[in-house]
């Protein structure tokens, strides 16, 4: 089995794709309705640095998803984080493509806690958009800041806000501003089995605010059941997480009523 998960975690690194951080927040977050602020998970380093707070030693993790399936757009990630229990670091490669051009990210980000409730996390992105004609291509930076506050057992609140500053691309002879975007989020431990989810997000340039809200249910142990919808894309989604020793395999996929289904699957590896 182990070999089969090697060969399958390779093949995925040889597809690296894209990750759009205001609308997708990894695979798990994918089935729970776009939540996910409030814990640790492969997608970490990307929705919430903060959490990388909470690791204990080396994790490895990569990603994919289309998120339609009927629309040529790829996307996915890689990273490495590290953590000691009260401190944590981490880096990631993401790219999203469509038929005719992409954005490759790399970054970087820290996270510390403060005291036994509150986390604090900061990411740096190095962006590349390119057109796969040639004809354009742009380098900028963005970053994110994330927030963590375990109030008890069963509550707790985060907050990230991504590219507060809105950096500059500049494409040819045009000139834009990257999009930037703010969640909140809120965990609830209704049972020993059972975690609700519920986020507010809204990204630059939209009034409305998307509202998120996920499930998930603990069947056994090691695997997970997850439900989530969310408002703005009046999309349902659903998935599962199987975990055996060091290895976590996630399934996702989200259905709209007029788009299809899209989904995506997820792998991370513990080292310790």
């Amino acid at each position: 089995m182990k070999h089969i998960y090697l060969v399958f975690f390779l093949f995925l690194l040889a597809n690296l794709g894209a990750q759009n951080r205001a609308d997708f927040n990894g695979i798990r977050s994918l089935g729970l309705g776009g939540t996910g602020l409030t814990d640790l998970h492969a997608a970490s380093l990307w929705q919430n640095p903060a959490s990388l707070s909470g690791l204990n030693g080396w994790q490895f993790s990569t990603e994919y998803i289309r998120p339609i399936y009927t629309v040529a757009i790829g996307l996915s990630s890689a990273s490495v984080i590290k953590g000691d229990g009260r401190s944590g670091i981490g880096i990631g490669f993401s790219r999203w493509g469509t038929s005719n051009m992409a954005d490759q990210i790399l970054s970087a980000a820290y996270a510390i806690k403060l005291n036994k409730s509150i986390s604090l996390g900061v990411r740096l992105d190095l962006n590349q958009l390119f057109a796969f004609s040639g004809s354009a291509s742009s380098h900028y930076f963005t970053a994110g800041i994330g927030f963590n506050y375990r109030i008890n057992d069963k509550f707790q609140l985060a907050a990230f806000v991504f590219n507060p500053n809105r950096s500059p691309i500049q494409m040819e002879e045009t000139s834009y501003r990257s999009a930037s975007n703010w969640e909140l989020g809120f965990k609830h431990r209704i049972s020993e089995n059972i975690h609700w989810f519920l986020e507010a997000a809204q990204e630059q340039g939209f009034s409305e605010i998307d509202w998120q809200s996920g499930l998930e249910y603990a069947l056994v142990e090691d695997f997970h059941l997850h439900f989530g919808y969310r408002s703005n894309a009046s999309a349902y989604s659903f998935g599962f997480s199987l975990a055996k020793q060091n290895w976590k395999t996630s399934f996702a996929s989200t259905w709209h009523p007029e788009l299809g289904f899209g989904g995506g699957i997820g792998l991370e590896y513990a080292l310790d």
